[in-house]
């Protein structure tokens, strides 16, 4: 009879064992696919429907209180890379992009890819004029950089604050206009309205 509960009551820890090996599979899966789900497949960097969610959690009454800026950041005549080398080639400058970009972002910035090659990130956690020589760094490094194939490539980029009576598709708006604005003045500059900073500055006047 000892010899029989013995085996039962190893047989019960052995279930329970495996049954929290289980557990614990299932879990690590289920965030590695929710992970996944959030990611774009081509760059690596947060999809929209991420960003979207993001902003609306960040948006919350509660969170009002803390300085949220959005960037906007879309490659200028990309096209033209698409046409002269190939998707394939165009495909990797985008990945190369966005490795860029990581590597000068922090933890807590958000990078998520809002279309085509347009782009978006999150900041947070810092002051105005901080987040304004953030973003002319990010251009700079972009102009700076060199691409698949050796291509050179510049950006088009717009800046705003979150503000209290901000929805997702107010922001989005604005931030659109500011990028516009950007293309509209030449490419490769920054145009915000953060603190009325109204005026663009190429490579050329903001070294």
């Amino acid at each position: 009879v000892v010899g029989i509960i013995r085996v039962v009551v190893m047989s019960f820890g052995g279930l329970a064992v495996a049954t929290a090996f289980i557990r614990t599979a299932y879990y690590r899966n289920r965030s590695e696919l929710i992970e996944l789900s959030n990611k774009d497949a081509l760059t690596g960097a947060y999809n929209r429907r991420y960003l979207e969610n993001y902003l609306n959690y960040k948006l919350t009454e509660e969170r009002r209180r803390h300085k949220i800026f959005l960037i906007m950041i879309d490659l200028d005549h990309f096209k033209r890379v698409n046409d002269n080398y190939g998707h394939h080639v165009g495909d990797e400058v985008l990945r190369e992009f966005v490795t860029c970009l990581k590597k000068e972002l922090r933890g807590e910035d958000v990078l998520a890819r809002y279309g085509g090659e347009e782009f978006m990130i999150v900041l947070q956690g810092v002051w105005e004029d901080e987040a304004y020589l953030i973003t002319e760094r990010l251009r700079k490094v972009i102009e700076k950089g060199s691409f698949s194939q050796n291509i050179k490539i510049t950006s088009s980029v717009g800046l705003t604050k979150v503000e209290k009576k901000d929805t997702i598709d107010t922001l989005f708006t604005r931030v659109d206009q500011l990028l516009y604005q950007a293309k509209e003045e030449g490419r490769n500059r920054t145009i915000t309205d953060v603190r009325n900073l109204k005026e663009s500055r190429t490579k050329d006047d903001s070294r």
